[in-house]
């Protein structure tokens, strides 16, 4: 059966998806970058500082769910410190900050598998609280598993060309390789 408004439908599973599906969309949007949930944003300095160790705070947007790039660095490779405090603010040195970002999105917004893979996850998240057996919940954490895995791939597949070579950028980016200038000789080392 489909459901177009899920406050149209009344009884236990109604309210058992109702208590959970929040949860479970935010969790799946973090687990990826999400093409369709991906957003940017220059930040708004804080008139309170941090007080001690930065320089700076920066207002997060309400409906971020995962920091992907700070100053257009990947946000957990970045040769910048930050630190992200109460989810709510942007500790750091630098005087300007632009961020790139998994939002929240309404359901509307879902890429198709994005769509199916929440509804494999909710579905094995109110199995048990719905009093179905622990093996129909193993299979649905299979379904989930299935599910989110195609939509992560399918939605890889149509990320840009920056996100798909994360080797020929870690080697762009190696002191060690560009120190090395332009030729291809492999490294030697000499054992003592």
């Amino acid at each position: 059966m489909r459901i177009s408004d899920i406050n149209d439908v009344e009884g236990k599973a109604a309210r058992t998806c109702k208590g959970c599906i929040g949860q479970v969309i935010d969790e799946t949007l973090r687990e990826h970058r999400w093409n369709c949930a991906i957003a940017r944003a220059t930040l708004s300095e804080l008139a309170e500082g941090p007080g001690h160790g930065f320089g700076h705070a920066f207002q997060l947007p309400g409906d971020l769910l995962r920091l992907l790039e700070v100053n257009g660095e990947a946000f957990e490779a970045s040769d910048e410190f930050y630190e992200v405090e109460e989810g709510k603010r942007l500790l750091t040195d630098a005087s300007r900050v632009q961020i790139r970002y998994v939002r929240r999105i309404a359901v509307h917004e879902f890429d198709p598998l994005l769509g199916r893979a929440v509804a494999a996850a909710l579905a094995a998240e109110i199995c048990i609280p719905l009093n179905l057996n622990v093996q129909m919940q193993a299979q649905l954490e299979g379904l989930k598993l299935r599910a989110i895995g195609r939509a992560r791939q399918v939605d890889a597949i149509e990320t840009g060309s920056r996100e798909n070579r994360p080797l020929e950028r870690l080697r762009g980016q190696s002191p060690l390789i560009n120190s090395r200038g332009s030729r291809r000789e492999p490294l030697r080392f000499r054992l003592p």
